[in-house]
């Protein structure tokens, strides 16, 4: 994370003071009050994106306030191990490394690729991101997701 060039996703507080990541991961909406008591943090029940939250499919890793990040941990066994109708994908700039997956799920980075001979071009909203390959597909336009 110290890379200097890494976008990331930075949480802000929502103006209507309602339930958000932001501030159940700050534990209050005041971003220079956050609390970060814990290590852990257990959401009991889903809560509406805001921001640049809603242009993801996944959200992995988020900065709450400064310099305070937090992971979200995927529950074991919850995607299937051989989907139907699974797509390549290919480890980013290490061709070689290639490996089956659903297309539904996000599990890959968003790259496009204008022609068959271009390593393509990542459009990641924040580093390390996942989308599925129908964001991908609409963020480069129609046969030129790779």
């Amino acid at each position: 994370w110290e890379k200097a060039n890494a976008q990331r996703l930075k949480l802000q507080p929502t103006n209507d003071g309602g339930p958000s990541l932001f501030s159940a991961l700050c534990g209050s909406d005041n971003p220079n009050s956050c609390l970060h008591e814990k290590a852990t943090i257990k959401l009991d029940s889903d809560l509406a994106c805001t921001g640049k939250e809603c242009e993801v499919d996944a959200v992995r890793v988020v900065e709450v306030g400064e310099g305070f990040f937090y992971e979200y941990t995927q529950p074991p066994c919850v995607h299937l191990a051989f989907p139907k109708n699974p797509k390549l994908v290919v480890r980013r700039q290490e061709w070689w490394y290639l490996t089956c997956a659903d297309p539904k799920t996000a599990v890959a980075s968003a790259a496009c690729c204008p022609d068959e001979y271009d390593y393509g071009n990542w459009i990641d909203v924040y580093w390390g991101e996942r989308t599925t390959l129908a964001t991908s597909e609409a963020r480069c336009g129609p046969n030129s997701a790779c």
